[in-house]
């Protein structure tokens, strides 16, 4: 599993989603963006937001950064663990309680069905999965111009064995890989 990987499976849930695709072509409610605490690529959401304004439909799915780190039972099994952010957002009525109450539960919902989405897909798997009790969820905004949502925070957990192996042809010295017989 890798970024592509990612990408896919969350373009795929956002463009067969009923309640997101409620109007416009499915790639104008999709979107990623990678937030980073480096100064040199830092961009927020707002900025973000604001480069697609007009070509943007709401509900909108905001894959947002996501990092990785590696697992292992110092055995046979490591694993890569996604921390995957991402956002349902909608644009409610200006300055109206009742209307931005209504768009973010609509907007929990469709998370709701994003989370559904996940578990399903990797319900009959023994070796990637994703942990329901980690998964985290809070309501956001106002961003920018009356935009509200839901962000959610969850890990998704897939076998990273064969990725990290060795292949002697990928380096220049294979023969820099045989271990001394003291140290197998």
């Amino acid at each position: 599993m890798n970024r592509g990987d990612i990408n896919d499976l969350f373009k795929d849930m956002c463009y067969n989603n009923v309640l997101i695709q409620s109007g416009g072509e499915p790639e104008t409610h999709f979107g990623r963006v990678i937030i980073s605490a480096a100064p040199f690529q830092k961009m927020d959401i707002e900025s973000f937001l604001g480069k697609i304004r007009s070509s943007a439909n709401f509900p909108y799915l905001l894959l947002a950064q996501y990092d990785y780190h590696y697992g292992d039972n110092f055995s046979d099994n490591i694993q890569k663990n996604f921390n995957i952010s991402f956002f349902i957002l909608d644009r409610p009525e200006k300055d109206n309680p009742d209307s931005i109450d209504s768009r973010l539960g609509k907007c929990e919902r469709i998370a709701e069905q994003c989370i559904g989405y996940l578990r399903y897909k990797f319900r009959n798997s023994t070796k990637s999965r994703m942990h329901i009790g980690d998964v985290q969820g809070e309501a956001i905004g106002p961003v920018m111009e009356n935009i509200y949502g839901i962000r959610n925070d969850i890990t998704l957990l897939f076998p990273s064995n064969a990725q990290l192996a060795i292949n002697q042809t990928d380096w220049r010295a294979p023969q820099d890989f045989i271990l001394p017989k003291d140290l197998k």
